[in-house]
């Protein structure tokens, strides 16, 4: 049933009023293929999607998500109108007992975010986030870039990649991607893998941005408070040294910028590592992951 409403609203898109949708004066010519192809996760779809594309411009929606008729004629025009190689909107939640279309913003914010600022906003969620499916990029982009196979969380692997290269982004607070939320998603499934995943991104995507920006203490905070986030449900994991002292470097760098919360969880966890995973796991419900 998810599936069949991502379809319609793609089919309204191509279909709704024209075949071909005129954009800024250009007529495109609209096409629909589909890939039959074994399960191998999120990641290797949208890896055989993007091998197979020969447009110019690439965007995504997820299989449980649904997308305004406007969403892909809106991202276009920002990005010639700011002449940018990514757009973005915003999302709205949509729920599994309400999963009606809200009705569109009056009235629209766009921001032109830039080089650096760019960059943080990924470590937000109050503007276009480190999702990959609420933006429409330029092909080229994808030139040298695939998600990573085996991973959830994929997005986080690569969206600093393309927002680095790009230098810049244009934003509409407009919410025309429909973020549904259903039990058994991704982002809510209680599985150990996961948060495996979700670390190793944000690891890896701390130490990229840490060598071209060595002094954005957001990157820093972000990636303490992820750690301190994941390390309780991964205790069993055992942390290694390296990952220990990356943790304890971050802290020492973002120490102005933290938190009271964090700076207290970040005490008790250089204290005791022990002693941190049995206080989170009392206050956090983390019993829950004991069987996965």
């Amino acid at each position: 049933m998810v599936l069949v409403t991502l379809i319609e609203s793609v089919y309204n898109f191509l279909w709704g009023d024209l075949l071909t949708l005129p954009l800024g004066g250009v007529t495109l010519n609209l096409s629909l293929m589909v890939i039959h192809k074994k399960n191998g996760g999120q990641s290797d779809a949208r890896n055989v999607g993007l091998d197979a594309a020969s447009g110019a411009y690439i965007s995504f929606v997820d299989s449980d998500d649904y997308i305004a008729e406007n969403f892909i004629e809106t991202l276009y025009d920002l990005l010639h109108e700011y002449h940018t190689d990514i757009s973005a909107v915003h999302w709205k939640l949509v729920y599994a007992d309400a999963p009606e279309v809200p009705a569109p913003l009056s009235s629209r914010n766009v921001t032109l975010f830039q080089g650096a600022d760019a960059i943080r906003e990924l470590f937000t969620e109050d503007t276009y986030a480190c999702y990959a499916w609420n933006k429409l990029c330029k092909r080229e982009l994808f030139d040298t870039i695939r998600f990573p196979v085996g991973r959830v969380m994929e997005d986080l692997g690569i969206a600093h990649k393309i927002l680095f290269d790009a230098g810049q982004i244009v934003y509409s607070d407009e919410p025309l991607y429909y973020y549904y939320q259903r039990d058994g998603s991704t982002l809510h499934t209680d599985c150990i893998k996961f948060f495996q995943d979700r670390l190793a991104m944000v690891t890896e995507r701390y130490l990229f941005l840490e060598k071209l920006y060595p002094d954005m203490l957001e990157n820093d905070a972000y990636f303490v408070d992820m750690a301190l986030n994941d390390y309780p449900i991964l205790y069993r994991s055992a942390l290694d040294p390296e990952s220990d002292q990356l943790i304890r470097h971050a802290y020492q760098k973002s120490r102005s910028i933290l938190s009271f919360y964090n700076k207290m969880r970040f005490a008790f966890f250089s204290r005791s590592k022990a002693l941190y995973y049995f206080i989170e796991r009392r206050n956090c419900n983390l019993a829950r992951y004991d069987n996965c």
